[in-house]
């Protein structure tokens, strides 16, 4: 019977990142007191939040890992002891922040939630780094161009630069021919020399 009302609860650090894993039980809300949510990495300690009983309900107040919020949720005082898992995510990204259930469930969704981020978190570097590698080319594009180093096949350097999705394009004004550069490392030591750039 005891084992019915004692659950694994799991939330993201908003101030290191590490992930606290704890347990709750019935008693742990004796008096209707509120059970604190910290950080239990020996260096952070930071409090994250709070579950605090209110008649037939919890309230849940976390501060978001992802956003800097606190966000609140409600939940029945039934559903926390009888469902095997759930989770609650910041409504800003979608992505949970937030797991409580039988523990394998928990540390299970965890371990997911946690190789997603490890993805987004790439996909944002990765993302970054073309990002600063095209306004890297666009710079060194306009450089060139007001020095009339960036020169059409037709002989005029009177071109105009703009970018489009992940591209960017150089067209001249004379002969109206464009031509599209995409990012690259290969494109951008090209244009650091002090060559024309012939398109």
């Amino acid at each position: 019977m005891v084992n019915k009302y004692l659950r694994a609860v799991a939330y993201i650090c908003p101030y290191c990142s590490g992930i606290t894993e704890m347990n709750i039980n019935i008693f742990s809300f004796s008096g209707d007191s509120a059970v604190y949510l910290k950080c239990n990495d020996k260096i952070c300690r930071e409090s994250i939040g709070m579950i605090t009983p209110h008649d037939d309900k919890y309230k849940i107040s976390l501060l978001c890992p992802l956003c800097d919020e606190v966000h609140t949720y409600t939940i029945s005082k039934a559903s926390l002891w009888s469902l095997d898992y759930l989770s609650f995510s910041c409504p800003n990204s979608g992505i949970d922040i937030f797991f409580s259930g039988e523990r394998k469930r928990v540390l299970d969704a965890v371990n997911e939630n946690n190789r997603m981020l490890d993805e987004l978190a790439d996909e944002y570097e990765r993302r970054q780094s073309e990002l600063s590698l095209k306004s890297r080319i666009v710079d060194l594009l306009k450089k060139k161009s007001q020095h009339n180093k960036v020169r059409c096949k037709c002989g005029s350097s009177n071109v105009k630069l703009f970018d489009f999705q992940d591209k960017t394009f150089i067209r001249c004004s004379e002969c109206g021919r464009e031509f599209s550069i995409t990012a690259s490392y290969e494109v951008a030591d090209k244009l650091s020399d002090d060559s024309t750039f012939i398109f």
